[in-house]
Formats: C-alpha cells, sequence, structure tokens
C-alpha cells in the first residue's frame, strides 16, 4: 500500500494513513444503510403504537402529551430521511 498522507506527528512518531481496504470500506457503507432503516423502522412502529394508543386517550393532558411525542417522532424520521 502506498502513503496518502501524514496525519500527524505524536513523541516522535509519524502517523501515516493508508489506502482503505476496499471490503473494510463496502462492510461499513453496508452496516450505516442498515443501522439508518432500522432507526427508520423503529420511529415507525414508535409513531404507529403512539397514534394508537391516541385514538384510546380520553384526558385532555394525555392527549396532549401523546400529540407531542407523536410530532418529535415525526421530526426524527424527517431528519433520518432527509439523508438519503
Amino acid at each position: 500500500m502506498r502513503v496518502v498522507k501524514v496525519v500527524y506527528k505524536h513523541r516522535g512518531l509519524v502517523y501515516r494513513v493508508h489506502d482503505e481496504n476496499k471490503r473494510l470500506k463496502e462492510n461499513y457503507l453496508r452496516t450505516r444503510a442498515l443501522i439508518r432503516s432500522q432507526n427508520i423502522r423503529m420511529l415507525e412502529d414508535e409513531k404507529r403504537a403512539v397514534q394508537a394508543r391516541l385514538m384510546k386517550a380520553h384526558p385532555r393532558v394525555q392527549a396532549e402529551f401523546l400529540r407531542m411525542r407523536a410530532r418529535q417522532i415525526e421530526q426524527r424520521l424527517k431528519d433520518e430521511n432527509s439523508g438519503y
């Protein structure tokens, strides 16, 4: 492998960055996509659960809390989906 650049010097040692291993990079990207899709699925499940509880809620305080939580989940979903 060839040296790409010097990262930093510390206590007389020079640390260098070498070419990335292609397999490691592909694995990292696959793992990242899997984690992101799992996060989105988890948020969607939580959103459905909150909406189901919201339908059964009678007290105003409980209903307002659940509405607020649903808005928070909605915002997190938008943030997660904006990365694609």
